[in-house]
């Protein structure tokens, strides 16, 4: 049973793909991602059933999670030494190899990606759990207008 739990929570911590793109490029990919009908929960940073904006800027980035979706730290991604504010250990129980390591949430491996130009304040609107799509792009275009940019 156990070689089981570790393969499930290897594969889960997996990214396919790691986008070199970071600020409005990375979240413009997280959108299109949203957009494109992929499992979408903006209420849960991850679950079995989707991620949140933060979420998916996390996974698009490479991000590596610590658990499986449907554990209590499902927000959680092995730390990266450019991971400052954050950052916890998760307490060890002996059952799950993440358990004991140094790990971030979602949204704090999302604002360090999408920043410096996407303030602390851009990314709480952006990861608010009631947000729909339009809203999500909406926010934004606003940082975009504000940036100058397209």
């Amino acid at each position: 049973m156990k070689w089981r739990i570790r393969r499930m929570i290897r594969t889960a911590a997996k990214s396919a793909y790691a986008s070199p793109n970071r600020g409005l490029a990375l979240l413009d990919e997280a959108i299109g991602q949203i957009e494109s009908g992929k499992d979408w929960n903006q209420g849960q940073w991850r679950c079995q059933t989707g991620m949140c904006v933060a979420g998916w800027v996390a996974q698009l980035a490479g991000g590596k999670w610590a658990t499986r979706a449907d554990d209590w730290y499902s927000y959680a991604l092995i730390a990266e030494p450019e991971d400052q504010e954050g950052v916890i250990t998760l307490e060890p129980d002996g059952i799950l190899p993440s358990y004991g390591r140094k790990v971030v949430g979602a949204m704090y491996r999302a604002t360090r990606l999408l920043g410096p130009d996407l303030t602390e304040d851009d990314c709480g609107r952006l990861f608010a759990g009631d947000n729909g799509v339009d809203d999500i792009r909406a926010i934004r275009d606003g940082i975009a207008e504000r940036l100058g940019v397209a």
